[in-house]
């Protein structure tokens, strides 16, 4: 016999099936939405607030725990995203040691052989086939230049590096800092209401709200934070030449490089709107056109300091497209992205002189040593 039901009774089912499909619909959005974030970074949260990282005691940083995995991310045996190396190195070994922030962790390449840093020495190799090199993957998410120095000293320079790379990117510090101080805003960036914090689902919806609302707003100057090309350079100077210093000091090939972020100047306005998002919602106070002035003027500082230091300059800001082909996000690469900035780094690499004689030098003492560990292959353990 049908079930018959009153008009109120279909009423009340009709309201709990549509209950129900919304939470099934939630909770299956939820679900994917956290396995993707795992996939990528081991964690449903973002790779800086992932568990693998840890407090360090002797430094106070927040560096990658040893010998973990996170998503497809290997982390070797030293706290490097990168392959084991030799300790000791071995004397006719060229190391490079590549110091930076999670543009050098390269947190969207999933793959450790796909990231920057690793294709730069794998040109390398490929150019000098005589010569054993292997690197040192020493960028740390959420590092600005003065935590940089502390962690080369504590632990990258131990591992007697030939050539340091140095991406440094110390703008969202710098521009927070200097918000703080003029009193336009806290520096810190939006945060996230209590149902955010434990739902990655309306985290990402809470975000696109607060991110299409600072794009609406983002070429209006009021409330926004204005600074001279002097007080940036006050705030990251002078840890980029004590790093230099110290660099240079320890007698290893210093190598400054700079890197361009999503957002150009020669965009139209909705392009910046889009390619500003990440830096929008980090740094709430700032404006497109304050954004476009800090990366010029810090580019600007870099070069200034490699040039003091009589470092090499690799100027890759606008070496490559911004566009969400090789970005991720304002600043992140994408692999497409990854690729271009390694053939331009080794590119450079290879034809500054310094770095040939380097080579050279160390091809010398192979063959005088008798030839170099044929049984070694790159990018595997070595003991």
């Amino acid at each position: 016999m049908a079930l018959r039901l009153s008009g109120r009774q279909r009423e009340l089912v009709t309201g709990f099936l549509v209950i129900g499909i919304m939470v099934g619909g939630w909770g299956v959005a939820e679900g994917l939405l956290r396995f993707v974030q795992r996939g990528q970074f081991g964690t449903a949260a973002h790779v800086e607030r992932s568990v693998q990282f840890y407090r360090d005691q002797h430094t106070g940083l927040r560096l990658p725990v040893p010998n973990s995995t996170q998503g497809k991310i290997r982390i070797n045996s030293r706290g490097f995203r990168s392959p084991e190396i030799p300790v000791p190195k071995p004397p006719c070994t060229v190391r490079l040691a590549f110091l930076g922030t999670s543009i050098t962790y390269d947190p969207y390449v999933a793959d450790n052989a796909s990231t920057w840093p690793h294709l730069v020495t794998q040109a390398l190799q490929v150019a000098y086939p005589t010569c054993r090199i292997d690197y040192i993957n020493a960028g740390v998410p959420g590092f600005s230049s003065p935590r940089i120095f502390v962690y080369y000293l504590a632990y990258v320079s131990k591992l007697e590096p030939d050539i340091v790379v140095l991406l440094p990117t110390d703008t969202s510090v710098a521009l927070s800092n200097l918000a703080r101080r003029k009193h336009v805003h806290t520096g810190l960036p939006v945060q996230p209401s209590w149902l955010a914090q434990h739902s990655e689902l309306w985290a990402t919806i809470e975000k696109n709200v607060q991110v299409h609302k600072l794009q609406r707003a983002a070429f209006v100057p009021q409330d926004k934070l204005t600074f001279t090309s002097e007080e940036l350079a006050a705030e990251v100077q002078p840890a980029l030449e004590a790093l230099a210093t110290q660099i240079t000091q320890d007698q290893r090939l210093f190598v400054v490089a700079t890197v361009g972020e999503q957002l150009r100047a020669g965009q139209d306005r909705q392009e910046q709107q889009r390619a500003a998002a990440t830096a929008l919602y980090s740094m709430p106070f700032m404006s497109i056109p304050g954004l476009l002035k800090a990366g010029q003027d810090y580019h600007e500082i870099i070069a200034g300091v490699a040039k003091a230091s009589k470092a090499i300059l690799i100027e890759g800001h606008e070496q490559i497209p911004g566009t969400p082909v090789y970005y991720a996000d304002t600043s992140h690469f994408k692999p497409a992205g990854s690729r271009l900035m390694a053939e331009l780094v080794s590119r450079m690499l290879l034809h500054a002189p310094a770095v040939r004689q380097l080579f050279e030098a160390r091809q010398a003492l192979c063959r005088g040593s008798g030839g170099h560990d044929t049984s070694w292959r790159y990018g595997e353990p070595s003991y």
